[in-house]
């Protein structure tokens, strides 16, 4: 997930501002649509992992993981789903750098958790 937020944090975000607002709309749907197939699956078999993992091996560093993955899911769905809902229906310069801010975060949060994974399966 760390790839999709980079790119989505690097390219597609402030690719935003570029886009014809009267094509907007219709880009902003197609491209929620196909982020809800990518990381959708993919961040529910990461939360069902780092679950297992949990309660598999329980330490500190894996309780860490999960903590941010949970930081992860709380900004995504409170924070960044309603500024996409927002610009669905009324695209504005100020919520697409809103986007770009909290998926920095984000993508911080997911670093954290990749790091932290090293920690417990040390390569």
């Amino acid at each position: 997930m760390i790839g999709v937020s980079l790119i989505t944090q690097f390219v597609t975000y402030p690719s935003f501002i570029e886009i014809d607002p009267k094509r907007f709309k219709n880009f902003h749907e197609k491209y929620s649509n196909t982020m809800l197939y990518i990381a959708g699956p993919t961040m529910i078999i990461e939360a069902i992992a780092s679950f297992f993992l949990i309660i598999e091996s329980f330490n500190y560093i894996a309780l860490f993981s999960f903590f941010f993955l949970i930081l992860v899911w709380i900004l995504t769905f409170f924070k960044i789903v309603p500024i996409h809902n927002k610009i669905s229906i009324r695209p504005n310069i100020d919520s697409f750098k809103r986007l770009v801010q909290l998926n920095l975060i984000r993508t911080i949060f997911w670093l954290f958790k990749f790091i932290s994974l090293f920690l417990i399966f040390p390569f």
